[in-house]
């Protein structure tokens, strides 16, 4: 069976099919689990329609800002399916930063993911946060999120293009290591479209994300992202990724962006 970079990113992208617990979808890899009863894909939901409003309303707190440093970031993330409909996740992240002079942060993220449906996946997850430059600090991050999806869908204008669409709610709590700095609570909220770009033999991902950060005790938006990129598989369950992204972060009583170029390797089974 060839294979299918969008199968593997969500094993319930089957149109119009039922499926049962502990099944899985037709024509999916074996090594993937199965979905909920009864679940039908293709009726929309007003949820929908609030992801491209917030899509464009995050990005306008990117309007009006100085200029930081470039920074380049690098991701490796790795997911194995257990079964049952729940994934297993490791992902590791480091940035450089000072015009990509410098190794200065890193996290590392544990993560267990349970796709309740082909609409909803939820997940718990811990991140270990570490600055290296320029003050050392060490923050844990317990967080739990979840993600709405649309099933894949045709683009009829371009035959060869699917694309999906897809918002994650993430609740996170940053606690540091410094007994004498609080904890902060800060809400998430990020939408991806994604696409599968056939293209003779060769198959393409282009992919744009924004992402915006709101401080739950401050009451305030501290940082905004929105990136544009592209994926290539490599061999099977692998994908490299490139994108550019605009990093927005509030800084005391003004905003301060940075131009990021970022790297991503994902391997998926």
């Amino acid at each position: 069976m060839k294979w299918n970079p969008f199968v593997t990113h969500n094993p319930y992208w089957v149109q119009n099919k039922k499926v049962t617990v502990g099944s899985r979808p037709p024509h999916s890899p074996p090594w993937q689990g199965g979905a909920r009863e009864g679940c039908s894909f293709f009726v929309l939901h007003p949820s929908y329609l609030v992801m491209p409003a917030l899509l464009l309303w995050g990005g306008v707190l990117s309007i009006s800002a100085d200029n930081g440093d470039w920074q380049q970031w690098t991701e490796a993330s790795w997911t194995q399916n257990l079964g049952s409909g729940f994934d297993a996740g490791l992902r590791w992240e480091g940035r450089w930063e000072d015009d990509i002079s410098k190794f200065a942060y890193y996290e590392l993220e544990p993560m267990l993911t349970w796709r309740y449906s082909p609409r909803w996946d939820f997940a718990l997850g811990y991140e270990r946060d570490e600055r290296i430059k320029p003050v050392e600090e060490t923050a844990h991050v317990p967080s739990i999120a979840a993600t709405l999806r649309i099933p894949r869908q045709p683009w009829k204008l371009i035959p060869t293009l699917d694309w999906r669409l897809s918002n994650r709610f993430r609740m996170e709590f940053m606690v540091p290591e410094d007994e004498m700095a609080d904890w902060q609570p800060v809400y998430r909220n990020r939408t991806d479209w994604e696409a599968r770009w056939r293209w003779g033999s060769r198959e393409l991902i282009p992919f744009v994300f924004e992402e915006w950060f709101f401080d739950m005790d401050g009451g305030d938006f501290v940082q905004n992202r929105f990136g544009v990129g592209i994926g290539v598989p490599i061999v099977p369950h692998w994908v490299a990724r490139v994108y550019w992204m605009r990093l927005d972060e509030k800084v005391g009583n003004r905003w301060e962006w940075h131009p990021v170029f970022g790297f991503q390797i994902q391997a998926q089974f």
